[in-house]
């Protein structure tokens, strides 16, 4: 464990004064091993701006554990490869990257698998270059947890909104978090978000199954393959993170019909894998999840009086289902709405 004394919670000035320590000083301190125990997969596209945050972020955690940073760069237009190559100099034994010469998400990669792909630790802590942690012991905290307790397969944290300045919108980015079960995480039942959680490295396969390619909510995907490993443990009380709220992030410009849409087609995919695998009670969970989550847009298009977005999203519904899920929908909104009326009506 490490000395309380040495734990640091830092702000934004502490940031842009931090001095880090050097390689062989952050080396000093861990128990040598072959394979680093944690690999930090970092992904970036076009944050000059924010990724020395990340990465500084990284290379102050204080751990008695070794860890490596795999630095994957998607074909950056702007000064981003350029600082990545700045700090890989310092930290060749620490970092590793993957510096595209072509950007890939817009051919369909994945950008997390690809570095997670890579990943050599028994740990794997994602973070995005916007994203940054806030506290020197975030990944001890987290890693000694897992350690400790074999039947969970993830653990996360809360963290804080700040805008493209680090100024704080929101002190907790998650206001309902809690403990998962493995069911949850295998169903899609969670929110959890990448830079702010550490789990198991289970082996990400570049050559995912078909029913995989080409979904767009690739973290319900990567919560989907942790969670056959074992359950997830929300560390209450720890914020210990900055989620970047800016106008450059990957679902920046997507309508809400496409993003609903990107969540509906990921939950599909799992249960046609779940199907697959003869998991038939998980895929009728996850049915059911998929129902709630498809009842409570409809339900708000026409509470807005959106009917336009209604019909076009209820009429996705038969190109992938069939007529099943339409007529759950059907009878699910109509009794929704049947409650919600008469709850709104005087009593006699």
């Amino acid at each position: 464990m490490q000395d309380k004394n040495q734990i640091k919670v830092l702000s934004k000035n502490d940031f842009d004064s931090l001095t880090l320590r050097t390689e062989q000083q952050i080396i000093s301190s861990w128990v040598k091993s072959e394979n680093p125990l944690v690999s930090c997969c970092v992904i970036s596209f076009n944050h000059q701006d924010y990724i020395e945050y990340a990465l500084k972020s990284i290379l102050m955690q204080i751990t008695n554990f070794s860890l490596e940073i795999i630095i994957r760069d998607d074909a950056s237009t702007d000064k981003t490869q350029e600082i990545i190559r700045q700090y890989q100099t310092q930290y060749p034994n620490i970092i590793r990257t993957i510096l595209e010469h072509e950007n890939g998400y817009s051919r369909g990669l994945k950008p997390r698998m690809i570095v997670m792909n890579q990943a050599k630790g028994a740990y794997i802590a994602p973070l995005d270059s916007d994203d940054y942690w806030t506290r020197t012991d975030k990944l001890q905290r987290l890693v000694d947890f897992l350690r400790n307790n074999d039947n969970y397969a993830i653990c996360f944290h809360n963290a804080c909104v700040v805008d493209t300045s680090n100024g704080v919108i929101k002190e907790k980015r998650f206001i309902k978090a809690k403990d998962l079960t493995s069911e949850d995480l295998i169903i899609g039942r969670s929110t959890i978000l990448p830079s702010f959680a550490v789990f198991k490295n289970i082996g990400f396969d570049s050559d995912l199954p078909e029913e995989f390619q080409g979904i767009k909510n690739r973290d319900t995907l990567t919560w989907h393959l942790v969670g056959h490993a074992g359950h997830g443990k929300y560390i209450s009380e720890f914020n210990a993170g900055a989620f970047r709220s800016h106008s450059g992030g990957q679902n920046t410009g997507l309508s809400e019909f496409e993003k609903k849409k990107n969540r509906i087609e990921t939950r599909y995919a799992i249960i046609c894998s779940l199907q697959k695998r003869n998991k038939f009670e998980l895929s009728q969970s996850c049915l059911n999840v998929l129902v709630v989550f498809s009842t409570h847009y409809l339900i708000e298009l026409i509470r807005g009086y959106d009917v336009r977005h209604f019909f076009k999203t209820f009429s996705y519904f038969p190109k992938i289902f069939g007529l099943k899920l339409p007529v759950m929908l059907l009878k699910a909104t109509y009794s929704a709405l049947s409650n919600r009326l008469k709850n709104t009506l005087p009593n006699r």
